[in-house]
């Protein structure tokens, strides 16, 4: 009697002890999913920070030109570095010819001169954006750019140069003098180092006779290469000048001859008269004695023949 309770009493409490494992499952799970949950809310957290120092070593800024080209990061051949390089030294020519004879020039042939000038100073900017791309990244480079193109020296001179072309040669001369005090001191040397950062370090930009007078200028000026076309278009003006001389030298020097041609021919003229009308007197004066004569002989025939 007594078992037969206890199994009663065991069979019912069965069903209180299968309900309560569940529920300690079910709470076991409730208890870890929480934590996981604020796990990942944790690694959502540090997400934003992450994708935060992603874009902030992204977004970190590349050195670029005036132009907005971003500096030294396009490949670019070492022909293409030649080559602008030289394009570029031709141009200093172009604008340093120009500068050198601006006073000379009047009217219609002043402006023509003058706008030859600004677009060769215009054309330079396109060399500089392949020398940007190329070796911008080097400090010389971007030192050099800072004062071409952030400080404005390169802009004065297209400035100043388009002002003569649309004035003409009334201040020419002042023209001149501004561009030059800039453009020797500011201009020029920072182009060197351009050159120099190319890798042609012998080559220079074309310095107008001008720098010479200009305080703080650099005294080494250097010449353009003697076989380039900068130095062709430097000495034009030049080789223009010996060939004008010398045509003037030697048309005078025809003239010159030409007179002394005339005078020897006046002088020979002159002397052949003065010489046949000498010999006519003489041979004038000869005949008289020997007519006289011949009278006084017939005069005494004539008396002795009247006796």
């Amino acid at each position: 009697m007594r078992s037969l309770k206890l199994l009663t009493a065991f069979f019912a409490l069965l069903p209180a002890f299968s309900t309560a494992v569940p529920a300690g499952t079910s709470a076991k799970k409730s208890s870890v999913k929480p934590a996981a949950t604020a796990s990942s809310n944790s690694t959502s957290a540090a997400s934003p920070s992450a994708s935060a120092a992603a874009n902030s070593t992204k977004a970190a800024p590349s050195p670029m030109d005036s132009n907005g080209v971003t500096m030294g990061m396009q490949l670019v051949s070492d022909t293409q570095i030649a080559n602008a390089v030289k394009s570029w030294q031709n141009d200093t020519g172009k604008v340093t010819n120009f500068l050198n004879t601006a006073t000379s020039f009047t009217g219609d042939e002043f402006t023509r001169q003058a706008t030859i000038a600004l677009n060769a100073e215009k054309d330079e900017l396109n060399h500089k954006m392949v020398l940007d791309a190329a070796i911008g990244m080097q400090t010389d480079v971007q030192d050099a750019n800072n004062v071409l193109a952030m400080q404005g020296t390169f802009q004065m001179v297209v400035d100043v140069l388009q002002k003569m072309v649309d004035k003409g040669p009334d201040t020419a001369q002042a023209d001149v003098n501004a561009i030059n005090q800039n453009r020797c001191v500011n201009v020029l040397p920072n182009i060197d180092k351009y050159f120099a950062a190319a890798g042609s370090a012998d080559v220079t930009a074309v310095r107008p006779t001008g720098c010479l007078e200009v305080t703080g200028a650099p005294t080494a000026t250097a010449a353009a290469d003697a076989s380039g076309e900068a130095s062709s278009v430097v000495t034009s003006s030049a080789t223009a000048a010996a060939s004008t001389s010398s045509s003037d030298a030697a048309a005078a020097a025809s003239s010159s001859k030409a007179k002394a041609t005339s005078a020897k021919s006046a002088g020979t003229q002159s002397a052949k008269s003065a010489g046949t009308q000498s010999a006519k007197s003489a041979v004038t004066q000869s005949a008289s004695p020997t007519a006289a004569a011949s009278a006084k002989k017939s005069a005494p025939a004539k008396a002795t023949s009247q006796n």
